[in-house]
């Protein structure tokens, strides 16, 4: 059954992070980040999954076979650089000043295993295409397979946006519109919409909905996010927090489950008019407490005969 993610973040210099060394892992290329020193490089390398920094050289092309597909969608006129994955992200890390700067937005998107992986490059290229390079912004996607050790029905998506306007020399203003809450709320209903309509061509009855569970009416506790740090220790049988607290949340709701079905047999016993086999059972275990004690009431005391002998006084 296809699942909804459609997550966005950024990745900020403050938080050590280097947006060369992002597009360098989704893309699994060896790209190089120019114009900073050995220490911004090196800080850079803390947004890592287990990468590999050589001075400012980012390498990721050990993870090449993860990844599908990988492609730069730029608006028409762009000028040459902005198809070279090196060149285009150095631009950007020199466009923004602030040691504290957003450099760009990434996009997590779950893709359908239910399509192959033509129909998905298709999807997220068309998306991509239709909500942000139309409006001049940059699009850097790459599609990774499945991981060995994991779910093998979890085939996804990684975006890189620009966030400023695009000028034949670089950079401009800031695309603030594009990222406030009701942008983001569209995109999420905009990708609902694409996922649909590919899985209706494709012949496949299930549906996405970027809903919460309490919109569309479902009672049912979420379940909480994992991460990738979370996921590594308990494939390595190692208990971790937020392991402990899906186990938890799995336990209620196989519990919450429960209940209902039993409440569900007795609305059913109750439509036909039948007494439900647990009431059965109390009804007796009742019936036979209230025979004891009556029998107890009524019983008569014992006879003289049968009093204990204590003897004289």
């Amino acid at each position: 059954m296809p699942t909804f993610r459609y997550s966005q973040s950024y990745v900020t210099r403050g938080a050590g992070k280097s947006v060369v060394a992002t597009a360098a892992y989704y893309a699994a290329e060896n790209l190089r980040q120019q114009g900073r020193g050995e220490a911004q490089a090196n800080a850079a390398y803390q947004s890592g999954e287990n990468l590999k920094a050589s001075g400012r050289a980012f390498n990721f092309e050990n993870k090449a076979g993860g990844v599908l597909h990988k492609e730069i969608l730029a608006p028409e006129g762009a000028p040459e650089w902005a198809g070279d994955r090196q060149e285009l992200w150095n631009r950007v890390d020199a466009s923004e000043v602030k040691k504290n700067a957003r450099l760009a937005r990434k996009l997590v998107i779950s893709l359908p295993s239910e399509l192959s992986v033509e129909q998905n490059v298709a999807l997220v290229r068309d998306f991509l295409k239709e909500q942000f390079v139309s409006q001049g912004i940059i699009a850097d996607f790459a599609i990774h397979a499945p991981d060995h050790d994991g779910d093998s029905r979890h085939i996804h998506a990684h975006v890189l946006l620009t966030r400023r306007e695009l000028r034949p020399e670089g950079f401009g203003k800031l695309f603030r519109s594009a990222e406030q809450g009701a942008a983001l709320a569209n995109d999420r209903k905009a990708w609902e919409g694409k996922v649909n309509d590919a899985l209706e061509r494709a012949g496949v009855h299930d549906r996405v909905s970027a809903d919460s569970l309490y919109a569309r009416g479902i009672v049912r506790e979420p379940e909480p996010v994992l991460g990738d740090k979370a996921i590594e220790e308990e494939r390595r049988q190692k208990h971790s927090k937020r392991g402990t607290l899906d186990e938890r949340t799995q336990k209620r709701m196989r519990e919450v489950a429960d209940i209902r079905e039993r409440n569900a047999r007795r609305a059913e016993y109750d439509r036909k008019g039948e007494a439900h086999p647990r009431n059965l059972m109390e009804h007796y275990w009742r019936g036979r407490d209230r025979w004891m004690e009556q029998q107890q009431a009524y019983r008569p005391g014992p006879r003289p005969w049968q009093q204990p002998f204590c003897g004289r006084a």
